[in-house]
């Protein structure tokens, strides 16, 4: 009977074990032991297409096939999940990392509270795919790059649409990034990678892939 008892108690004390989050402990990456790197975790669940850092470094974000989830870095715990209405293809924390905007298979961007989930808006316009979202480093436009050859420039506090981008032969935007100091949009798409100013959408340069 003890026997049996102790073998109960040695079972919950692993399942205990196995269940609670993990300290995260270690060094930053650098050149010196960049090939000792080894893996943390392993986070998400359904498909996922994305993994972020909120800006403070807090919380890491999953966009997957199911919605949004939000992880402790320090714990690696599970802190809360956005249900969303179709999936999540890209994310992209604000820079303050109180709004993340989730770009959905479905054409729609939405923009949530960090991390409780509230909707805060819905953008919508694009007839494609969403490909890439981008906020301009002071937080004040949001980016966002489609399958239907565009890249649409809205205004994160309201929603207001101030541009569309034009891709040539509306080629699919396959991906979009603000310069740091937020005077210009990369995008890249087919066979080349453009930049444009911000926020009129005149293009800058174009430079393609196969160029040197």
């Amino acid at each position: 009977m003890r026997f049996k008892l102790m073998l109960t108690l040695v079972s919950v004390l692993m399942a205990m074990l196995m269940l609670a989050p993990l300290a995260v402990a270690g060094e930053r990456i650098t050149v010196e032991n960049a090939d000792q790197v080894s893996r943390l975790a392993r986070l998400g669940q359904g498909i996922v297409n994305r993994a972020v850092f909120s800006p403070d470094g807090r919380l890491v974000a999953t966009s997957t096939s199911l919605g949004i989830r939000f992880y402790d870095f320090d714990t690696l715990a599970e802190v809360s999940f956005i249900e969303t209405p179709s999936g999540v293809e890209y994310i992209s924390f604000s820079p303050d990392g109180l709004t993340i905007a989730a770009g959905l298979r479905e054409g729609v961007v939405i923009l949530y509270s960090v991390p409780d989930g509230g909707r805060l808006l819905n953008l919508q316009g694009h007839t494609g795919a969403i490909s890439g979202v981008s906020f301009s480093p002071d937080g004040t436009i949001l980016a966002s790059g489609s399958a239907d050859g565009t890249v649409r420039l809205w205004r994160s506090s309201d929603g207001e649409l101030l541009g569309i981008i034009n891709m040539p032969y509306n080629i699919p935007v396959y991906g979009i990034a603000f310069s740091p100091d937020g005077a210009a949009l990369a995008s890249a798409a087919g066979d080349a990678a453009q930049l444009w100013s911000v926020p009129d959408g005149k293009e800058i340069l174009t430079k393609d892939y196969g160029s040197t």
